[in-house]
């Protein structure tokens, strides 16, 4: 085959965006190619990270490019706490120097991950990797816990990425996308459930 031939062939060989999904996101068996970068000079999705279904194609990642500070920095006797909710208000997340975690109110009633004693399992770790009950208010809330200022907790809206320090969530109508960018743990919550990744 003539080298021209050939440039030819591997142009109708790469592959298209899913069309039942908005970009950026991944429907189940995208990502086969591995990690190569994308358009914007992003890590793209890759097939090892196992990233649910709906969730945000560059989680698992460095932190997008196009991701912005979060806003609303809370302080207690620990530190910083930069928090943030999503536009549904369902999903809440409180994200310090070595931790993110995102609390989900529709749990507390639906109890998809159960309960510990008496307690719904509704406050995500995503490092952990679990879903477990917390009985004192997250940082998020108007008066969170150990909270020396109460500032207003910023909304983000949907299509927009945000982050703090190493983590990064991604707020979309399908769900919050949220990630370690050092270790490629991650989390897609939804308003039914959590699903790991990484």
């Amino acid at each position: 085959m003539a080298p021209i031939a050939r440039i030819k062939a591997r142009k109708r060989r790469v592959k298209k965006p899913n069309p039942d999904l908005p970009a950026g996101y991944v429907k189940k068996g995208d990502g086969k190619g591995g990690n190569k970068p994308n358009p914007d000079g992003d890590a793209s999705a890759s097939a090892n990270k196992n990233l649910p279904e709906g969730a945000y194609a560059k989680a698992g990642g460095p932190i997008p490019s196009d991701a912005r500070p979060v806003r609303t920095i809370k302080h207690n006797s620990l530190g910083d706490i930069a928090v943030f909710k999503t536009p549904s208000e369902n999903i809440g997340c409180d994200i310090q120097k070595d931790s993110l975690n995102c609390g989900v109110a529709s749990y507390r009633e639906s109890q998809p991950h159960g309960k510990s004693g008496q307690y719904a399992n509704w406050w995500v770790d995503v490092d952990a990797q679990t879903v477990g009950p917390k009985n004192d208010p997250p940082a998020y809330f108007p008066q969170g816990a150990d909270i020396n200022d109460h500032a207003p907790t910023e909304t983000v809206p949907y299509g927009t990425t945000v982050y703090y320090g190493r983590y990064a969530c991604h707020s979309a109508h399908e769900g919050l996308t949220c990630w370690n960018s050092n270790n490629g743990k991650g989390a897609f919550i939804t308003r039914e459930r959590t699903n790991f990744f990484g």
